[in-house]
């Protein structure tokens, strides 16, 4: 069996754009109502280099609307419970995006963004930074 060898000579660019837009209403005193809105585009490109096996370059843009909405109580300084309910999304890596089952340069189509709905509840509290940490791992 011949040994197979791929060579990818590409260059990735991503390009991200996300407005979004935040209200804040205090209905009582120490009561708020919060919700934000954003749109996010991130926008994948790929200039093909090696092309002796075909132009594998192209674009791929992945969109999404998130929002959330919540509530908070300032009922102490220390405390200040929560509630909030939302969505996110997060695009793959390129390094995802342009790696085929294959070897073949270009874009992994069947990998879409993860999307995310999600509720939290809780107490905000206030933090300090440790001064530094130390991680160490093997990938």
């Amino acid at each position: 069996m011949p040994q197979q060898s791929y060579l990818l000579v590409q260059r990735e660019n991503v390009t991200e754009i996300g407005p979004f837009a935040q209200v804040v209403w205090s209905p009582i005193a120490k009561v708020n109502i919060f919700t934000s809105g954003r749109f996010d585009r991130v926008r994948f490109d790929v200039t093909d280099f090696f092309i002796t096996d075909g132009n594998n370059g192209g674009q791929r843009n992945l969109d999404s609307y998130n929002g959330l909405f919540g509530v908070s109580a300032d009922l102490r300084d220390e405390f200040t419970p929560y509630a909030n309910i939302g969505t996110a999304f997060e695009t793959p890596t390129t390094t995802e995006l342009v790696n085929q089952p294959d070897g073949s340069g270009g874009f992994n189509t069947q990998l879409q963004p993860q999307k995310t709905r999600g509720m939290e509840v809780g107490g905000r509290a206030f933090f300090q930074n440790a001064g530094k940490t130390r991680n160490q791992g093997v990938e």
